[in-house]
């Protein structure tokens, strides 16, 4: 059963483009934020409150986006190729 079909709706305040932006924008206040689990590892301990969904979440899409003129960069290049690497073994843990 998702979110449509509940008999609450949220009521949304804000929407964001990135996930990273949530923790600032909640810790301290009585609002809630949606953010992909592994996202949680990283913020500081004690500061909010994680609680799972109680239904399935939307999927997403992660990118990696830069400027045409760093295509072949090395230093780039490299740090592109540890970015999928890490986010490799994230989607298999």
């Amino acid at each position: 059963m998702g979110l449509e079909s509940s008999a609450s709706k949220p009521n949304t305040v804000i929407t964001v483009p990135t996930f990273s932006v949530i923790p600032s924008l909640v810790i301290g206040t009585q609002s809630i934020g949606v953010i992909p689990r592994r996202m949680v590892n990283a913020l500081p301990a004690n500061t909010m409150r994680v609680l799972a969904l109680p239904f399935e979440g939307p999927s997403f899409t992660e990118q990696l986006i830069w400027h045409s003129r760093f295509a072949y960069d090395p230093a780039f290049c490299w740090l592109r190729s540890l970015m999928l690497d890490v986010a490799e073994k994230q989607r298999e843990s």
